[in-house]
């Protein structure tokens, strides 16, 4: 409804609660979550542990170039300068310290 709904009745809808619903249980993807994490123990730190883990895997094999594959490239226009992107981003610019 970019241009106005016009004259008569307009139903929005949102559709945000059915892309965060996990389609096996029908309940929100947190809520799952959260209790897998409680049945199987898993903690928060676990949970940070992991994701530093991966990252550093991910950057490691970008770096080997193994990722290649996996990779399309983006072309960035304005004016008159282009940029074409065809990397992953380094992991130090969004998590310093790491």
């Amino acid at each position: 409804m970019r241009r106005g709904a016009g004259y008569g009745h307009t139903v929005a809808i949102d559709l945000l609660p059915n892309d965060l619903t996990d389609p096996n249980v029908g309940k929100l993807m947190g809520a799952v979550a959260e209790k897998t994490a409680k049945d199987f123990k898993i903690t928060r730190e676990m949970c940070d542990k992991w994701a530093v883990l991966s990252y550093e895997r991910t950057t490691k094999a970008n770096k080997d170039g193994l990722l290649k594959h996996s990779i399309a490239p983006i072309k960035i226009s304005e004016k008159e300068t282009v940029l074409i992107l065809n990397f992953l981003q380094n992991s130090s610019s969004f998590f310093p310290g790491l």
